[in-house]
């Protein structure tokens, strides 16, 4: 099988960037598909190179989002020529539902236009969170029998977990900040309330007025930090916290990668009450616990103080692997006709 996975950039082993893709193609390739496009600065124009046209699948990660891009109206059309192209010389679309909408408002109606091109002339839908299906039974019930949950694939990196018996702080949120995630709301609401939980917050902000609004609303026991984690480094982070606090606001979550690294490393999650924390929230393995408000979160961290069960982690992380997401993956394909 040759197959085209957008998008494929040039940022192998960057401190900082989401490895999903990297991982994705990794996995691809061990299962024998060869992946025809290279990576590249741009990486949705190299899909129009002739040499990347060959393909038999196309897998599509948040293609949604290029009207948010540089040329942003210019990707729009690229992308939906792409699409279309797909679809006339009848390739396989399999597109990844990892958001509800996109995050930003920024050309939000071309990015909703482009969901829906989506869900129609995809031939397979692959969402993470059981959310993902809902929302397609919902809005598009003549197109249910495309779409499939299949849990977020993760990595078992518990061998850099060593959690402290008193760690220094209560809550720990990483990860790049960006609006939608709802990180200077909730540092406001604690400084409003006068909290004397202890908050590290770790990840690169692009956004400099983001940023000067959130140092701006902070109280003294809250500690940021304007950069991005090695894993290495995220683990001391998460051995020293009581929980990882994802506090993302919650009307166009799915799935996350954050909750995913964060399990990975042995860490107790505390999330919105959608998605896939809401599926995790109920699975006995895990420590993930969920809030309907911000007055919710200080209760969790009470009622909830005992530590990890190490080998029911290690369980769910080894059954819900990158090798055996991508043999499922498949099947679903060769099932596909």
């Amino acid at each position: 099988m040759r197959a085209g996975v957008y998008p494929n950039l040039l940022t192998k082993n960057c401190i900082g960037v989401n490895p999903y893709i990297q991982d994705f193609i990794e996995n691809l390739e061990s299962q024998g598909v060869q992946v025809i496009n290279a990576p590249h600065k741009n990486p949705l124009v190299s899909l129009f190179l002739k040499q990347n046209m060959s393909m038999d699948v196309c897998f599509l990660h948040w293609i949604e989002n290029v009207p948010l891009y540089k040329y942003g109206y210019l990707q729009f059309v690229l992308a939906f020529m792409y699409i279309l192209i797909l679809k006339l010389r009848k390739k396989k679309i399999v597109w990844f539902l990892h958001n509800k909408e996109p995050h930003e408002k920024t050309s939000f109606s071309l990015g909703i236009f482009l969901m829906k091109i989506l869900v129609h002339f995809s031939n397979l839908i692959v969402t993470h969170a059981t959310d993902g299906v809902k929302l397609i039974n919902d809005y598009y019930p003549d197109c249910i029998d495309k779409v499939h949950f299949l849990d977020h694939p993760t990595k078992d990196r518990l061998s850099l977990f060593s959690k402290k018996d008193n760690p220094s702080y209560d809550l720990l949120i990483w990860g790049a900040i960006s609006k939608y995630k709802g990180i200077a709301e909730f540092v406001q609401y604690l400084t409003k309330k006068q909290s004397h939980l202890k908050v590290l917050i770790i990840g690169k902000c692009e956004s400099k007025e983001y940023y000067s609004q959130l140092l701006s609303s902070k109280s003294d026991n809250i500690q940021v930090e304007n950069r991005a984690l090695t894993f290495e480094q995220l683990a001391v982070c998460i051995s020293d916290a009581r929980f990882v606090l994802i506090p993302y606001i919650p009307k166009s979550l799915l799935s996350s990668g954050i909750l995913m690294d964060s399990l990975s490393l042995g860490a107790k999650i505390i999330g919105p009450n959608v998605g896939s924390f809401k599926d995790y929230s109920q699975n006995s393995q895990l420590e993930v616990y969920v809030f309907n408000n911000y007055d919710d979160i200080e209760d969790i961290i009470h009622r909830y103080p005992d530590s990890i069960d190490v080998s029911a982690y290690l369980q769910f992380l080894n059954e819900y692997s990158w090798p055996s997401f991508m043999k499922k993956m498949l099947c679903l394909i060769s099932e596909n006709k």
